[in-house]
């Protein structure tokens, strides 16, 4: 299975969002790369999480902006090992 596919696979099995907030708190660019800070906030069913994320947005050579790595940390403490 490829990365894409093993990822891909990861989003289809979660729940479809009931809701989701994006705050952005700062943005930092340098040439054809933004960088994006915030706190994010979402729930699904039962599921509810709140955390940090940042995104990095590169320009593409039609000059469309296209979200090129991102990664989101939660606030709740990691599940105890059983």
């Amino acid at each position: 299975m490829s990365a894409h596919d093993a990822i891909r696979g990861f989003y289809d099995a979660f729940p479809p969002l009931d809701s989701l907030s994006l705050i952005p708190e700062s943005f930092e660019a340098a040439g054809d790369l933004v960088v994006e800070v915030g706190q994010y906030d979402f729930s699904s069913g039962s599921i509810r999480d709140r955390g940090k994320y940042l995104h990095v947005w590169r320009r593409q050579p039609d000059g469309v902006w296209k979200l090129y790595r991102n990664i989101a940390n939660s606030d709740h403490a990691p599940a105890q090992a059983g």
